[in-house]
């Protein structure tokens, strides 16, 4: 049996980031988690991730800056960004920098088990930008 895959949460809201901890680690997978960007990145030669789940509005690094960092360091994690306020903008910027899905908070199990799916190369159907509903 192979090890659970490890996902990477980055969220300035402790509370928010403990849940979606808990309910990744009830769906199987490990988790790392990270209040801020910068935290991540100083972390990351340390850690391998399979999957990032960034807030896009965080104070220190947007989860958007982030991807491209992570980008600029030759780091290509499936990226998966969550926010309270989805907007025309957000999402396509998101599609245009390759980001695979933003999600609306709260997140619900459904959505996020399809995103990270998708992630795994595990999903059926045509490649694009899954949206949560509530978004559209």
């Amino acid at each position: 049996m192979s090890e659970a895959r490890l996902i990477a949460i980055v969220d300035d809201d402790a509370s928010a980031r403990q849940a979606l901890s808990a309910l990744l680690r009830a769906m199987g997978f490990r988790v790392a988690e990270f209040g801020s960007g910068p935290e991540i990145l100083e972390t990351m030669p340390m850690i391998e991730p399979d999957c990032l789940i960034a807030d896009i509005r965080m104070p220190a690094m947007t989860g958007l800056e982030l991807h491209r960092r992570l980008h600029e360091t030759g780091r290509r994690l499936p990226t998966i960004l969550i926010t309270a306020f989805p907007t025309a903008p957000v999402m396509e910027r998101a599609r245009a920098e390759g980001i695979l899905a933003v999600l609306t908070k709260p997140l619900e199990p459904g959505p996020l088990a399809a995103a990270i799916a998708a992630a795994f190369g595990e999903e059926d159907g045509e490649p694009g930008l899954p949206v949560d509903p509530s978004t559209t």
